[in-house]
């Protein structure tokens, strides 16, 4: 079988022109859930446990009881919390 060096070009083109496409997508990509895990941090620190006191004073005055709230419990994955 004889091997043409313009398919080893045609090759290497095809490789290149699928790296070149797929490394942007791949950057926004993990950009993009990057944001999304800071933005689900986030709520969680600061936003969660104001919310739940206020349903609970909100409960306290309509004298509703309610169960105490769980406390808020971050897990890591993959090495983050």
């Amino acid at each position: 079988m004889e091997v043409h060096l313009h398919h080893f070009f045609e090759t290497l083109a095809a490789i290149a022109t699928i790296i070149a496409l797929l490394l942007p997508w791949l950057w926004r990509w993990t950009s993009r859930i990057n944001v999304s895990y800071q933005f689900s941090k986030d709520v969680a620190e600061n936003h969660l446990p104001h919310v739940q006191s206020s349903l609970s004073a909100i409960a306290k005055k309509l004298d509703v009881d309610i169960p105490e709230p769980p406390p808020i419990r971050f897990i890591e994955i993959n090495g983050r919390k």
